[in-house]
């Protein structure tokens, strides 16, 4: 029997990877055997990288626990070759090759063997079923290699063995998409539907009270930090004798109203700045006109008879 490869080094594999397409036969190892029938009426059984489960009877010299394949004879069952899970590619399809059956009609080396070819046809329903292709020789009596073809969608190759991990990635996909799906109808449905706005579309898994609640304290701290944020920037607002009217700018109505009031009420409030010397002069004051009253240091009489004084 041919040694196993390194990719099917357990025996039960029944698998092997050729330029990264994956080629598995194992959900058709079963525990019943398959029968093909020859155009002459001769009956085979025959199982897949196992030993057939049928009893034999008079199997001969062969092993009865390697016999992947038989019929039946006038006098005992005769092999056509041991099991083998060593699977080959050929032509971008799955060969399985028997040998080592019995010894072949008038000959004391030769012994049969089996050639079985699986076709990915993802048409055919279950596992499909053997057919025999033809033998050689065609005459029965001394006939001792056979062929068959297997449709099967078991043939199909895949992109890489996913195993357990791959099954695990695969329903996690499922329940994924199947969740999106759930959220996104039952948004269209209460949007379009029940004319919901707001919050209240969302789907019930987002409106429990511990999910609602942080989504208002999410937006709450956003406000809060705007606010604090336009907080900040009026307090570091330039606001010194020189750029006085920006800072000004800042001021509440009322401050406004009361800064005007504190002008009209003193005008020595009233600053200029000098920008050419670090320092603050007055403006000059408007003469003010005193009824009655004379200046010792600067007397004048106006035409009406009313003094007139300079503030120093």
């Amino acid at each position: 029997m041919p040694t196993i490869s390194a990719h099917n080094a357990a025996a039960s594999t029944c698998a092997v990877e050729v330029s990264d397409r994956f080629y598995d036969l194992g959900a058709l190892v079963g525990k019943t055997d398959y029968s093909a029938t020859s155009l002459s009426g001769r009956k085979f059984i025959l199982n897949v990288c196992g030993p057939v489960k049928t009893e034999l009877w008079n199997i001969g010299d062969v092993g009865a626990d390697l016999v992947g394949g038989f019929y039946r004879g006038e006098h005992g069952d005769v092999s056509i070759g041991q099991y083998n899970a060593s699977l080959q590619v050929r032509l971008g399809q799955p060969l399985l090759v028997y040998e080592g059956g019995s010894l072949c009609p008038g000959s004391e080396k030769l012994r049969a063997s089996t050639a079985i070819r699986f076709v990915c046809d993802p048409s055919v329903l279950s596992k499909g079923s053997p057919q025999f292709i033809t033998q050689l020789p065609i005459n029965d009596e001394i006939s001792c290699s056979y062929f068959f073809e297997w449709r099967t969608p078991a043939a199909c190759p895949t992109t890489r063995a996913s195993g357990a991990g791959g099954q695990i990635v695969a329903f996690i996909i499922i329940l994924f998409i199947t969740f999106l799906v759930y959220i996104i109808g039952a948004f269209m449905y209460h949007r379009y539907v029940l004319g919901l706005r707001g919050l209240s579309q969302l789907p019930a898994l987002f409106t429990f009270p511990s999910t609602q609640g942080a989504l208002e304290f999410a937006r709450t701290c956003w406000d809060q930090g705007l606010h604090i944020l336009d907080l900040f920037k009026d307090r570091h607002t330039t606001s010194f004798p020189g750029n006085y009217q920006r800072g000004f700018e800042h001021l509440s109505r009322s401050e406004v109203d009361a800064e005007e009031t504190l002008s009209e009420r003193n005008p020595a409030r009233n600053w200029d700045y000098d920008e050419q010397t670090p320092s603050y002069n007055h403006q000059p004051l408007p003469s003010t006109t005193v009824p009655g009253s004379v200046n010792a240091e600067e007397p004048h009489v106006g035409s009406n008879g009313e003094s007139r004084i300079r503030l120093l």
